[in-house]
């Protein structure tokens, strides 16, 4: 193998890692997200939770109060790896997860 051969598949490894290591925060994520819910449907279960939205019209005000601010943090990220693309790299895990969370909850 030539140099040139060697870089190649350096870089494919690279690709590969990074690719893997963004599939693994994301389970990651997911999971921590499925704990916190398990503990707070133990905590239902067991008498001992206390609801912050006593109606489902406050429940809609706050999880729409919270997609705003989500999306504003979505904005500025973008409005960042725009205007200084050399962050581009390091705001690349933050980006995946912020568009990721934005997406409508599946659960």
């Amino acid at each position: 193998m030539n140099c040139k051969q060697l870089q190649q598949t350096v870089d494919s490894f690279s690709v590969q890692h990074e690719k893997i290591m963004l599939e693994k925060d994301k389970v990651t994520q997911d999971l921590i997200s499925k704990q916190k819910k398990v503990k707070y449907l133990d905590q239902v279960k067991n008498n001992k939770y206390k609801m912050m939205c006593k109606t489902e019209e406050s429940v809609e005000k706050v999880r729409g109060r919270e997609a705003e601010r989500l999306q504003a943090l979505v904005n500025i990220v973008d409005h960042m790896n725009r205007e200084y693309p050399h962050l581009k790299p390091a705001l690349h895990k933050t980006t995946l997860l912020l568009n990721w969370r934005a997406l409508p909850e599946q659960m």
